[in-house]
């Protein structure tokens, strides 16, 4: 997938050093490890882990058991 930066112009993008966010059928799921922009224009892999849920109530994100 492509993303892409701001381009000082009003179109929205990235930031430089901002880190990205993925979903996956509405859920987000976050990298195994950081990815944060950089417009070098270099393929990246990221590997995702689980999907995360927050408990009602609770401060903590954990991940979903069998889901």
């Amino acid at each position: 997938m492509h993303v892409y930066g701001e381009d000082g112009l009003g179109t929205p993008g990235f930031r430089a050093d901002e880190a990205l966010r993925f979903r996956v059928n509405g859920q987000e799921i976050a990298p195994l490890t950081p990815v944060l922009w950089g417009d070098d224009k270099a393929p990246h892999r990221v590997d995702l882990g689980r999907p995360m849920r927050m408990e009602k109530g609770s401060p903590q994100a954990e991940p979903m058991e069998g889901k």
